[in-house]
């Protein structure tokens, strides 16, 4: 039996019970309707098999209208159906609303551009708004933040470094939309050419841990690390940065707990005030990036020129930051194979202790935000206050704040797992004792 069918038996099980006591008259109504979310159930998958098809395929587009559709499905259901399917197949509900960040081909590879997302947003008009505050008290700096959504809904994230010779300590606490929690620790060490990075992240009774090192050997830094969750799952992570002369070469491996990884081989050429990079990136299911990027400086402007392209599919971007005083202005254009393009402007003032920022985006598919963000400085303290306002997808890449964890879930590492009888639940140890 296929999954479809069992979570298919499942919606039929659901209406058996709502109709067992109602007139055939009621009953009628009632088989309607069951026929009716039985076809959403059913097309709720489709749309799932069309996402992974697409994202195989490389159809950024096609993968994204995909994975909206089978959330708009899902939250289509009525909340007892959803419950029932939960129940008989656990993690349905948060397998289909995070499927997009499944997608792992982004516009550039590395993310340097900063262009807007290349999908056509479905959500409208959204309003972001986020504040701030960093504060330094001798050797630790603590961090509150939160950002608000147009539904009220809150992401916080509440964490203090403390410095101690060659060793510092991150405490954090980070706070979802739905209100779940997640405490990281992680300490860093550094003893003589080498650091060390343990971290631990626990969110109920799901966790991950993490284990890196780098190790600098004349002009070679080796790189390795382990994730691994309460279940047993491990990603493994291995790089290599070498500099010969005026060159940098990186070459990186990760690779998931079923075998499959994503690999990057990348070359930096500095020749006077122009930096080259030439990569290539390997993805999980085996399609390769191409990417070409050059920056130059002149005087009070640095440019960038990119290109990346993956089959018959590519992306090219245009970038100028210029200096004037105390302002900084950036603007930028990507171009897709397909004729689509997006726009970027940015503008960063400093005035004394303070500096504000104004921006804009215009999506590939035609969505544009606007975003306006103020950080002053008072003595040790610094405080951010923030909005972001128009289409999602205009303003994603470079505006939306990751309240998660940031090193030992995500960014290529395996999000923690529930425990298993093999593998018992970890708990998370707090050193500064908020709860």
């Amino acid at each position: 039996m296929n999954r479809t069918h069992q979570i298919v038996m499942t919606a039929v099980v659901l209406i058996t019970a709502a109709t067992a006591d109602a007139g055939w008259g009621d009953r009628a109504a009632a088989r309607e309707q069951l026929k009716e979310r039985i076809q959403k159930v059913i097309e709720m998958r489709q749309q799932t098999t069309a996402f992974f098809a697409a994202k195989d395929s490389g159809d950024r587009e096609a993968a994204a209208k995909a994975a909206d559709k089978a959330k708009e499905l899902w939250s289509g259901l009525p909340e007892n159906w959803r419950k029932a399917i939960e129940e008989r197949h656990p993690g349905t509900s948060e397998r289909v609303v995070a499927l997009r960040t499944e997608y792992d081909l982004p516009d550039e590879p590395d993310g340097e551009s900063g262009g807007a997302s290349a999908v056509t947003s479905t959500s409208g008009e959204k309003t972001l708004t986020t504040q701030g505050s960093w504060t330094r008290d001798g050797s630790t700096v603590t961090h509150q933040g939160t950002a608000t959504g147009t539904g009220e809904k809150t992401a916080s994230v509440d964490s203090a470094f403390t410095r101690d010779g060659n060793t510092i300590t991150k405490d954090a606490t980070f706070t979802g939309p739905d209100g779940k929690k997640a405490d990281q620790d992680v300490k860093w060490v550094k003893d003589g050419k080498a650091v060390t990075r343990d971290g631990q992240t626990v969110s109920g009774d799901k966790s991950a841990a993490s284990h890196d090192t780098w190790t600098k050997d004349g002009n070679t830094v080796q790189h390795d690390g382990t994730t691994t969750t309460a279940s047993g799952k491990t990603v493994v992570r291995a790089d290599t940065w070498e500099k010969d002369g005026n060159v940098v070469t990186h070459e990186g491996t990760t690779t998931g707990p079923e075998g499959k990884s994503r690999a990057v081989d990348a070359t930096f050429t500095k020749e006077g005030d122009t930096v080259t990079k030439d990569a290539t990136y390997t993805t999980k299911s085996g399609k390769t990036v191409e990417q070409d990027v050059t920056w130059t400086k002149d005087d009070g402007t640095v440019t960038r020129e990119g290109s990346a392209s993956s089959g018959d599919k590519s992306i090219s971007s245009q970038d100028s930051w210029q200096k004037d005083g105390n302002t900084v202005q950036h603007d930028g254009t990507s171009t897709t194979s397909g004729g689509k393009t997006a726009t970027r402007a940015d503008k960063w003032a400093k005035d004394g202790s303070t500096v504000t920022h104004e921006g804009s985006r215009t999506g590939f598919g035609g969505g544009t935000a606007a975003k306006q963000d103020t950080w002053n400085k008072d003595g040790n303290t610094v405080t951010h206050q923030g909005t972001v306002t128009g289409d999602r997808a205009a303003a994603k890449k470079t505006w939306t704040p990751n309240y998660k964890d940031d090193s030992d879930i995500f960014g290529g590492r395996p999000k923690p797992q529930k425990a298993t009888k093999s593998a018992p639940k970890t708990t998370g140890v707090r050193s500064s004792g908020r709860k």
